[in-house]
């Protein structure tokens, strides 16, 4: 996978799996090398079942989170993202997501608190940065 050859990589798990299906990181893995692939749709149903085997897994919670957020069902998106959370409070990418999704629903307060924790954690984090200001902005026309 580091050399960026997924179509082996996914034969390879594929096969691993066909030996061991419940063998998780193969499962993972398949998720992550299908994702990367751009087959989002494909991937979620390894992250979901690797995720089983997974459940203090902050990162799998973050990475199902964007597979999510990618297919465009924003609802999943802020459920795994606010478990990632929960795993690991410390967890900076996942609170900026999860703000940009709050955002996008107009929970600007929740969109606020999550880009707030965030930068408590990086103060330097562009990303949140950005997003706190646009946020704060649309909020102050809304008072």
């Amino acid at each position: 996978m580091q050399q960026n050859k997924l179509d082996l990589v996914i034969k390879k798990y594929l096969k691993v799996l066909k030996l061991r299906p419940d063998y998780t990181v193969a499962v993972y893995n398949l998720g992550i090398a299908l994702d990367n692939q751009g087959k989002t749709d494909e991937a979620i149903p390894y992250f979901l079942k690797a995720l089983k085997d997974m459940p203090q897994n902050a990162d799998a919670f973050f990475k199902t989170a964007n597979a999510f957020f990618k297919t465009g069902d924003s609802e999943s998106a802020i459920i795994y993202y606010q478990k990632a959370i929960r795993i690991n409070p410390d967890f900076v990418n996942a609170h900026c997501n999860l703000g940009v999704l709050l955002f996008q629903k107009g929970d600007i307060d929740g969109a606020v608190s999550s880009f707030k924790a965030a930068l408590k954690l990086q103060l330097d984090f562009k990303p949140a940065q950005q997003y706190l200001k646009k946020t704060m902005m649309v909020r102050s026309k809304k008072l």
